[in-house]
């Protein structure tokens, strides 16, 4: 039996992560954090298939995260997640190596 899709979600929006856990919870093995540390060391540890990714974590930020999670990953795409709906912001983030770009709130 193949091994269950792994996704590690870095976000620092608690109701976020609680949003993912419901909807994911019988597609993947899903891994939360709501900070970059966490995330790297989850990284290192588990078997992840795909990185959902904040872009403005507190005190942090997910474009140079980004920069760091793809170097340190191979070929393990990184989705952003964010707010922000600005194109240039946008544009960078995928020129940077995102996979893709989802804005939230999710409807």
């Amino acid at each position: 039996m193949a091994e269950p899709f792994s996704v590690l979600a870095v976000d620092d929006d608690p109701s976020f992560l609680e949003f993912l856990k419901v909807g994911l919870k019988r597609s993947c093995r899903l891994f939360t954090s709501n900070n970059l540390k966490e995330g790297f060391d989850l990284l290192e540890k588990e078997g992840i298939d795909l990185i959902l990714l904040d872009i403005s974590l507190k005190g942090e930020d997910g474009l140079s995260a980004l920069r760091r999670f793809k170097d340190k990953t191979q070929g393990i795409d990184v989705v952003m997640v964010s707010a922000v709906r600005e194109p240039k912001v946008i544009s960078h983030a995928l020129m940077t190596g995102a996979f893709g770009y989802l804005i939230k709130p999710f409807e």
